[in-house]
């Protein structure tokens, strides 16, 4: 959380034994972010709930890509790949509340954790309780305690109303087959041999089409999405002990 790019998120930590919290950040800079600006997939150790505020966007999720509009919420599980794919120059508000996933708790996020790797992320409600939950998610981020009473009622409101609308997800974008065919070779075969190179060759396209493809639809190199699969496959193992060659 050093990273000199997130200067304007407004940070705060419950890290303490016992609380449902890692992070919450809430991102209300006006500054624009360029559509040209790559956000790299990733992967955490714990639950993520994304609020969308404001930008023009979409949010990919292992290998479905969501629209998203204001007050959407996308959900993730633990080492669920994902990242936002910003379309144009925007002021993207947002907000990310990660939730610890070891919790004795942590069964209050079923709606959550019962789900297939990238299916059924995107939560979409009416307009009123997208305006509550964005409002929540205000006061959450505002409480001096977030593991006090305030907090904490703003966090069980937050989970009571995704909880009640989890099944009214939105499918995912239809991406072209032959992408849809490169990610998933790649998610089967990321410690392989997965360059720009052998892709084009192995998938019988042009350097130029695969590069046009992956910036399209995802906002990243071919080269720079599998290097964050790798990365992110050897973070878990790294987390879970198993030590990485």
């Amino acid at each position: 959380m050093n990273n000199p790019n997130l200067e304007q998120i407004n940070l705060k930590k419950a890290m303490t034994s016992g609380t449902l919290f890692a992070d919450i950040c809430f991102h209300e800079d006006d500054t624009v972010v360029s559509a040209s600006k790559s956000i790299n997939p990733h992967i955490h150790s714990c639950f993520e709930i994304y609020l969308n505020v404001s930008g023009d966007l979409s949010f990919a999720v292992e290998n479905n890509v969501y629209p998203v509009t204001c007050g959407d919420v996308i959900i993730t599980k633990p080492n669920e790949f994902h990242h936002a794919i910003i379309h144009k120059d925007c002021v993207h508000k947002h907000c990310c509340l990660w939730l610890d996933a070891d919790n004795e708790l942590s069964h209050i996020f079923s709606f959550i954790a019962d789900r297939k790797n990238g299916e059924n992320n995107l939560i979409s409600m009416p307009a009123s309780k997208k305006e509550e939950v964005i409002s929540h998610f205000k006061s959450l981020n505002d409480a001096k305690d977030i593991s006090d009473i305030s907090g904490l009622a703003s966090l069980f409101d937050i989970l009571s109303i995704l909880s009640s609308y989890h099944n009214n997800t939105v499918p995912s974008i239809k991406l072209p087959d032959e992408l849809s065919e490169i990610l998933k070779y790649i998610d089967e075969n990321y410690a392989d041999n997965c360059d720009t190179n052998y892709l084009t060759e192995h998938f019988f396209m042009s350097r130029s089409t695969l590069s046009r493809q992956f910036k399209k639809h995802l906002n990243i190199s071919p080269s720079k999405y599998v290097e964050t699969r790798r990365l992110s496959a050897a973070k878990d193992l790294l987390e879970q002990g198993t030590s990485v060659q």
